[in-house]
């Protein structure tokens, strides 16, 4: 359970730095627009995709026959939403509280 929290703090952290990579701006939270958000979630979305496939073309995992897959891809609808979602909403939230008492 720990080694999971580990692995999920540090896939944030990871979309984080190349979200910043990306835009050529390290600190992108703090002026935080929609385009920027589009863009974690679409890094996001193809890290959820590229960890989830990769494990299933291993043969590391599979799906019982009640996991509901994505069509296009055939991975896990809840995983692909955990990580496509998740680290999204906990930047959003950081970058929320970092400003929080600092709007005029």
């Amino acid at each position: 359970m720990l080694l999971c929290t580990l692995a999920d703090i540090l896939i944030t952290l990871l979309i984080y730095a190349f979200v910043g990579l990306l835009l050529q701006e390290p600190r992108w939270l703090s002026k935080m627009s929609w385009r920027k958000v589009l863009l974690a979630l679409s890094v996001s979305m193809v890290t959820a995709v590229t960890m989830e496939k990769i494990p299933l073309l291993l043969g590391w995992w599979g799906y019982s026959a009640r996991m509901p897959l994505l069509p296009w891809v055939q991975v896990g609808l809840t995983p692909f939403l955990q990580i496509s979602l998740l680290p999204l909403l906990t930047l959003l939230l950081g970058s929320f509280f970092s400003t929080f008492g600092k709007r005029g």
